[in-house]
C-alpha cells in the first residue's frame, strides 16, 4: 500500500509539473508572438471624409529608434487622387506627393540627441473643389 501511495504521489507531482511547463510554455508563446507583453501595439487606422478642396492635418506619435510605415488609399470619390505630405516635427517635408491614390511609407526613425522626433503631422490636400467629396482608408 505504501509503494502504490508513493507512485500515486510521484506521478501527481510529475503530472503538475508537465501542467506547469505545458502553461509556462503556452504564456510564453503568446508573449513571444505578440506585442502586448513587450508594449502596446502602434497600430491604428483611420477612415475619414476629405471634402472637396479642403486640407486635412492629422498628429501622429512615433517611438525613437523605431520605424514608422504609412499607408493610404483613396477608397471612393470622383477624382480619385489627392496630395499627400508628411512633415518631421520641425517641420521639414519628409514626403511629398501630387496627385496619388494610393501610397505607401516606411520612415526610419534614428535617435538624434536633442531632436525630437516623435511626432508627425501628415496632411491630405484633396483640391477638387468643385468635385464630390473622397473617402481615404
Amino acid at each position: 500500500m505504501t509503494q502504490r501511495a508513493t507512485y500515486s504521489y510521484r506521478t501527481s507531482v510529475f503530472t503538475k509539473s508537465r501542467l506547469w511547463l505545458l502553461a509556462l510554455a503556452a504564456i510564453f508563446g503568446w508573449c513571444f508572438g505578440s506585442v502586448r507583453c513587450f508594449g502596446q501595439s502602434q497600430d491604428s487606422e483611420l477612415t475619414f471624409l476629405l471634402p472637396a478642396g479642403r486640407l486635412e492635418c492629422f498628429f501622429q506619435t512615433a517611438v525613437k529608434n523605431g520605424t514608422m510605415e504609412v499607408e493610404y488609399q483613396v477608397i471612393a470619390g470622383a477624382g480619385m487622387d489627392v496630395d499627400f505630405t508628411i512633415l518631421s516635427p520641425e517641420g521639414i517635408r519628409l514626403i511629398v506627393e501630387s496627385r496619388r491614390s494610393d501610397g505607401v511609407h516606411v520612415l526610419v526613425l534614428p535617435n538624434i540627441a536633442g531632436i525630437n522626433l516623435s511626432s508627425f503631422f501628415f496632411i491630405y490636400i484633396y483640391n477638387k473643389s468643385h468635385e464630390k467629396s473622397i473617402t481615404n482608408n
